[in-house]
């Protein structure tokens, strides 16, 4: 027996629509109000509306957009996994970015499925997770392939990823070196070698290329 099916011979799903927009978030409610098995038992505005709703009343399931105001998506996300790991959550977003998608699985979501969706995959989407499975819209899944088949930082050293760590958290060559306890040249030279690896010529298209790649 699926876990959905377990579920649904005792109570409905209990789902939250946490997202900024009110009209979008009334759109999803009126999708699902015909879904026996399903109750919308909240629609919070941002990320720390839902968790004070989570603490109150735990769902099953959030639908969790990334741009809000207070709190976003993904700082959400790290809460409700940290503290209610058993809440299964699905980013319901128009992001489509690589960016966004690796920075929400990392984190650990259960779904990723983009606001152009229709009702079928959005319940499948809350089906699949409800039965401990991983649901990806086919843009998302493509993402995770890509992040599972190409290492993050196949090409530099121990040493270089934790010089461009650094770099990418704003520390200076003076920070770099006191923190790794190496000599202000060294971490030049390291740098030089990232810069070249990576293939950019600046400190921004380095943290840019560090953000696209799951990083920063």
């Amino acid at each position: 027996m699926s876990k959905l099916a377990e579920v649904n011979s005792f109570k409905k799903i209990e789902v939250v629509i946490c997202d900024d927009h009110q009209i979008f978030k009334d759109g999803v409610k009126t999708t699902l109000k015909d879904v026996g098995w399903l109750n919308v038992s909240g629609d919070p505005s941002n990320g720390i509306e839902c968790l004070e709703l989570i603490q109150a009343n735990i769902p099953d399931v959030v639908l969790l957009d990334i741009n809000m105001p207070e709190m976003d998506g993904i700082e959400c996300l790290k809460h409700i996994k940290e503290d209610y790991p058993l809440v299964k959550v699905i980013a319901l977003t128009q992001y489509d970015e690589k960016r966004f998608v690796r920075q929400m699985l990392k984190y650990g979501a259960d779904g990723y499925v983009l606001k152009s969706t229709n009702k079928k995959e959005l319940l499948l989407a809350i089906q699949t997770v409800l039965d401990g499975q991983q649901y990806l819209a086919e843009y998302a899944k493509e993402v995770n392939d890509q992040r599972k088949d190409s290492p993050l930082f196949p090409h530099l050293s121990p040493r270089e990823k934790d010089v461009l760590r650094l770099l990418a958290d704003a520390k200076n060559t003076k920070e770099i070196a006191k923190e790794l306890c190496i000599s202000h040249h060294t971490v030049e030279s390291h740098r030089s070698k990232i810069f070249r690896k990576i293939g950019v010529n600046n400190l921004a298209s380095l943290v840019k290329w560090a953000v696209n790649n799951d990083y920063a």
